[in-house]
């Protein structure tokens, strides 16, 4: 009888003792920060900010190296884990990249090195930084970043920079189409394209679209109809009327992860875009 009160007490005790350990790790630092609670307030309050009522494309490109800092990664880590690794911070981290490059492992070495004294300052201003001011927040970050590729121009040879871009710039067609990469930066600013010539791009893009949907319907319709051939007539008599006549759906709109169309991006985007 004794044993099974012991025994009793020790299962009633487990989940009490389990959850202050799960607590007392939510409750534990993370990156520069006191607690979960407070990183989540921090990169809510960015993020908000990026892409709440009037938001911000620039700071919107920002937040992968926010996230860094904040959880005391690399520069780069964020990019390259959700983003292909389209910065030239998150390229650099990667082994075949560097290959590309011929970087050696001591000016790996020495990067990371300068760029970990760079973020250990950029982590000082993290806390202060003010989120009322989206200009003023854009301008403090873009200088963090700016440090971190002068620390990175410094180490590397001018050709092997030269060809991470060009590296950084087939990275950015992974996830987006040609005509966004051309008409964001660092491209737009790189060609020096006009809203003129964005707009012009935009239209033809559109148009080319239309072009490619046609041409992928005939495509597709000839592939069925290979594939009907292999059935028997009566199957394929049959196919006729449980499909019936083509019904016209209208186009497909792409949208983002953030639920917005591509047209409704671009529209956005006229408007954000100043006169050059």
């Amino acid at each position: 009888m004794r044993c099974i009160c012991v025994a009793l007490a020790l299962i009633c005790a487990c989940p009490v003792l389990t959850i202050g350990q799960e607590k007392k790790e939510d409750d534990g630092p993370v990156g520069i920060f006191d607690s979960r609670d407070e990183y989540s307030q921090f990169m809510g309050s960015a993020k908000r900010t990026a892409w709440g009522e009037g938001g911000s494309p620039e700071l919107q490109a920002m937040i992968p190296l926010l996230n860094d800092i904040a959880l005391n990664r690399p520069v780069g880590s964020t990019s390259q884990q959700f983003s292909g690794g389209a910065s030239l911070m998150g390229l650099i981290g990667n082994p075949r990249v560097r290959a590309d490059l011929e970087i050696v492992d001591e000016q790996y070495e020495q990067f990371r090195e300068r760029a970990a004294e760079a973020q250990r300052e950029a982590a000082e201003q993290l806390r202060g930084f003010d989120f009322s001011d989206r200009k003023g927040l854009v301008r403090q970050i873009q200088e963090i970043q700016d440090q971190t590729r002068r620390e990175l121009e410094s180490v590397l040879l001018p050709h092997q920079m030269d060809r991470l871009k060009q590296i950084r710039a087939q990275s950015l067609l992974r996830n987006r189409n040609f005509v966004e990469v051309l008409i964001s930066d660092p491209m737009r600013s790189e060609l020096d394209i006009s809203d003129r010539q964005a707009d012009a791009l935009r239209e033809e893009q559109e148009k080319i679209q239309e072009d490619l949907a046609k041409q992928i319907a005939e495509l597709q319709d000839k592939a069925r109809q290979r594939l009907i051939k292999t059935l028997d007539r009566s199957q394929q008599e049959k196919i006729d009327e449980l499909f019936g006549d083509n019904f016209d759906f209208g186009p497909i709109e792409r949208r983002s992860a953030k639920g917005r169309s591509a047209k409704e991006r671009s529209a956005k985007g006229k408007s954000g875009q100043k006169g050059k």
